[in-house]
C-alpha cells in the first residue's frame, strides 16, 4: 500500500497521510477481492481518519487497452460501491482510445445509478464535453450525461513529463474547458506529469498551482513519476502561503505577456513564457500629490491602482483620469477626482 515501507505497514500511519489529501484515486484492480491490498483498502476506505477525504475508483474505460466489456465496468463499479467509494474515476476517456459516446454516457450511467459521482481523465475535453457529430464515435450527435457533480482531470497541467507545458497549447486547453465548465457545471482537477528522473521541483509546482489557481481548479497536485506506482511513495508537498480571497471579479484575462484574474483580495498573475508567478495583495492607496492617475509614484501603494484595490484621492489633491480607464474596488473622494474621456470602473464587491 502507499507509503507502506515509511510506516513499517502500520495502516493508522498510513491511514493518517492518505487524510492529508482533499481526493484520492485508488489504484487499479483493488477493487477485486483478489489484490493482495483489498481488505486494506476497505479499512482505507472506513477509517474515521479519513471521513474527510474524498475517494475516487480506478477503472479504464479504453476499448484500445483494457478493452473491458460493459458488463465488466459494470461488475466493477459495483464493487467500487461495495467497498466504501466515493466516486468513479474513469482513464483513457476519449475517442482516441476508442471511446465512443454512447459507452461514455453508459458507463457515466452505472456509476450514477450508484449515486457515485464520476471522474473523467481525457486529453481532448471537445470529445468529451462536447456534443459534435462525429462518424465513428458520435454519429448521432449526443450530448454528455456528465452533470455539476462530475470532474474532470486536466492531466499534465503546465508540467507535461516534467518539462514546462507550450502556452498556446496551455491557454486554449484551459479556456476550452472554461467555456464547458461553465455551460455544464462540473468541477476541474490538475496534476503534472513527471519524467523518469522523477525530480520535484518547487518553482514548477508553484507554477502549477498558481496557474490552477487562476483557473480556480477544485485541486491540483504535483504528480510523481507513473503516480508513484513504481516507489510506492507520496510526499505531500507544501503550497504557496497566500490569502487569495473568497471570490473572483473577472475571468483569466491576457494583459502583455500575462494571464491574470483579480479577486476580491488581490491579483493572481502567471507569465507563460517566462514560466514565472505570483499574487498581488490588494491594498488601499491614497493620492499623494496631484497629477495623473496612471502615475504609480503618486499613489501610498506604490502602484497604479488595481481593480481589487480601495482608492482614496486625498483632500487637496486633484488626481486626473486620461491615458486609460481607472479601476478601483471602493472610490473615495475627499480631494477631486477629474475624468477627460476615459471612464473610472469599479470592481464588484
Amino acid at each position: 500500500m502507499l507509503n507502506s515501507a515509511v510506516h513499517g505497514g502500520n495502516l493508522q500511519s498510513i491511514f493518517a497521510d492518505f487524510a492529508q489529501y482533499q481526493y484520492v484515486i485508488l489504484g487499479d484492480g483493488l477493487e477485486k477481492n483478489t489484490h493482495g491490498d483489498h481488505a486494506n483498502t476497505v479499512a482505507l476506505l472506513n477509517s474515521p481518519l479519513t471521513t474527510a477525504t474524498t475517494f475516487f475508483g480506478y477503472i479504464d474505460a479504453s476499448t484500445t487497452i483494457q478493452n473491458l466489456p460493459l458488463s465488466e465496468i459494470e461488475i466493477r463499479v459495483n464493487e467500487w460501491a461495495a467497498m466504501g467509494i466515493n466516486g468513479i474515476f474513469y482513464d483513457d476517456f476519449e475517442y482516441d482510445y476508442g471511446v465512443s459516446r454512447q459507452r461514455m454516457n453508459t458507463i457515466i450511467g452505472y456509476a450514477k445509478a450508484k449515486n457515485l459521482p464520476v471522474f473523467v481523465n481525457g486529453n481532448r475535453p471537445e470529445e468529451i464535453f462536447g456534443a459534435i457529430v462525429h462518424p465513428v464515435y458520435n454519429p448521432a450527435g449526443l450530448p454528455t450525461v456528465l452533470t455539476s457533480t462530475d470532474f474532470y482531470l486536466n492531466e499534465s497541467y503546465l508540467i507535461t513529463e516534467g518539462n514546462f507545458q507550450d502556452a498556446v497549447f496551455w491557454k486554449q486547453k484551459a479556456d476550452l474547458l472554461r467555456n464547458y465548465q461553465q455551460s455544464i457545471g462540473f468541477k476541474i482537477m490538475s496534476v503534472t506529469t513527471n519524467a523518469s528522473s522523477n525530480e520535484f521541483s518547487q518553482t514548477k509546482f508553484f507554477y502549477n498551482w498558481y496557474g490552477a489557481l487562476l483557473y480556480n481548479h477544485e485541486a491540483t497536485g504535483w504528480g510523481d513519476y507513473w503516480f508513484s506506482s513504481s516507489t510506492g511513495v507520496a510526499p505531500l508537498r507544501a503550497v504557496p502561503t497566500i490569502s487569495p480571497g473568497s471570490s473572483f471579479f473577472n475571468q483569466p484575462t491576457v494583459e502583455g505577456s500575462e494571464v491574470v484574474r483579480f479577486t476580491n483580495n488581490g491579483k493572481i498573475w502567471l507569465n507563460p513564457t517566462a514560466h514565472s508567478f505570483g499574487f498581488i495583495q490588494a491594498a488601499t492607496c491614497r493620492s499623494l500629490s496631484s497629477g495623473t492617475w496612471h502615475d504609480a509614484g503618486r499613489w501610498s501603494c506604490g502602484r497604479i491602482p488595481l481593480s481589487c484595490d480601495d482608492v482614496q484621492i486625498a483632500s487637496g489633491t486633484t488626481v486626473t483620469l486620461s491615458s486609460a480607464d481607472g479601476q478601483a474596488r471602493t472610490l473615495r473622494q475627499e480631494g477631486t477626482l477629474t475624468i477627460q474621456n476615459r471612464q473610472m470602473i469599479l470592481s464588484p464587491r
